[in-house]
This record gives C-alpha cells, structure tokens and sequence, in this order.
C-alpha cells in the first residue's frame, strides 16, 4: 500500500491541507467518493471512479459539446458499465493483466464507435483510430484503475493491490514529459507508431511500447529510487508536474508535438 502516494493525490485533488491520519483520510475518501467506500457494493464504486475518470479524458474530445445531452449520458452510461464489468472480471478471475487491458480498451473503443463519437470529434474519423482512439481509451480505463487505488477500504482493494505492480502509468502530456526528464525514455516522433504524435490519438503500439519503457526503468534499483513500480511512481510525477508547471515543460511538448492549435496539445 503506498498510503503517501494517495495522501499527497487527495490533497491535491481536493485542495487540501490536513492532518494526515487514518479517520482524515477516511473523511477524505468520502469526499472523493460521495459515499464510504466500504459501505457499498464494489460495483457502485468502481463506476463512481470510471465516471470521475471521464473528467480526464472529455477535455480531450473538442465538438463533443455538440453531442446532444442523451446521446452523451448513453454513451457515457455504455462505456462506464463496460468497464464495471470489465475491471469486475479481473479482480474475480486473475488473468494477464496486459491482455486484459488491451482488450478492455477495444471494449471501449467499440461502445464509443457504437453511439457515433466521431460524428461529434471530428479527428477520430482518421482511419487509424477507427472511431475512437486506444490513446482516449487508455486514459478512461487508467485514471479509474488510478482512482480505484484511493479506496483503501473497499473489499476488493487487496486483490487491486496485488496487481498495483502490473498496472499502467495513465499516459498524457505531463507524465509523457516527467518520463522523458525523470526516466530518461526519449520518444521519436515518427517511429511507425501513426501519423500523430499527441497521446489522445496513440494507437496500441505505441501506447504498449511506452509502457514497457516506464516498466523497465523501475526493474534497475537505482532507477526507481523510492518507488516500488510505475504507478507509485506516477501518483507523485503527475502532481510535481502539473503544480510546478513552467515555460520549460511548454517548450519540451512544443518540441516533442511540433503540432500547434489543437486542445490535446495542452498539458493535462
């Protein structure tokens, strides 16, 4: 259990400057949650992460505000129940965690291109994305892995834990960035990988290889330094970058992207 990783997530998340106790931290769950996540069913949980995940990922999809609000809230109500049952399945019946991921993220690909995302995100009609992007859908599935993490007191929380060194880092602009400057891992523009470099739009190969890059640099003890693996590691990577945000970061995503204009372009 990385406890720090998760004090430090929800004092940023919530703004906050507390005592960091076990009946703090409890208050604090529940204010994240809406409820006490050992009081409920696992289920009612894992959705309210896959919601809050969608918050990370919508900001993303410029012209979705022209989806109308029914077809946005089916379409948000397909992809969070697939996850549901998805992420169920994992901490019900132990299987590869990579392949698993992989296909849970066709998954949600499949639900969006079913309720017609791309006629709304223009950019996700490139062939390549096939209707929705798995760079959209890693993020989806990885913040609520991520937010599952918070929930200490779940039942299920042991059975994510055990799987806490197999889990992906949530990839956007920030840890692209504290991976390049902390972990060394040097990404090429144009290496097979699609035509488009911006993390929303990664396809699985690219995507897959990032990780396996972030996963080596925590096999060497000196790398690794106070973290276990990849997502302790993340927890406090993503809020150094995004509370010491400065011109360098801008600069070196400039460079990385060489592309301007578009809103995925920005460090979230």
């Amino acid at each position: 259990m990385a406890r720090q990783e998760h004090w430090d997530y929800l004092l940023n998340a919530l703004n906050k400057d507390l005592k960091k106790d076990d009946k703090m931290y409890k208050e604090l769950c529940e204010r994240f949650f809406g409820t006490d996540p050992s009081t409920v069913e696992k289920s009612v949980i894992i959705e309210k992460c896959a919601s809050m995940a969608y918050g990370d990922l919508c900001r993303n999809l410029s012209g979705l505000r022209d989806m109308p609000d029914d077809k946005k809230g089916k379409w948000h109500e397909a992809v969070v129940s697939e996850i549901v049952a998805c992420v169920q399945d994992l901490l019900d019946n132990p299987k590869d965690f990579d392949d698993w991921h992989k296909a849970t993220c066709k998954a949600i690909r499949d639900k969006s291109v079913e309720h017609n995302v791309s006629d709304y995100v223009k950019w996700l009609k490139k062939h390549e994305h096939e209707g929705f992007s798995h760079g959209l859908a890693q993020k989806w599935l990885n913040m609520t892995l991520k937010n599952m993490l918070i929930a200490e007191t779940a039942s299920w929380y042991k059975k994510l834990d055990e799987l806490r060194k197999l889990l992906h880092v949530p990839v956007d602009n920030y840890v692209i960035a504290a991976a390049h400057n902390v972990l060394g891992i040097r990404e090429e523009k144009n290496k097979g990988f699609g035509s488009d470099p911006k993390w929303s739009r990664w396809n699985y190969v690219r995507y897959i290889d990032f990780q396996k890059k972030v996963r080596a640099a925590f096999e060497s003890e000196g790398a690794r330094g106070d973290y276990s693996c990849p997502i302790d590691w993340e927890f406090d990577a993503w809020i150094s970058a995004k509370n010491n945000s400065t011109p360098s970061l801008e600069v070196f995503l400039s460079t990385f992207y060489n592309i301007d204009g578009d809103s995925d372009n920005q460090p979230n």
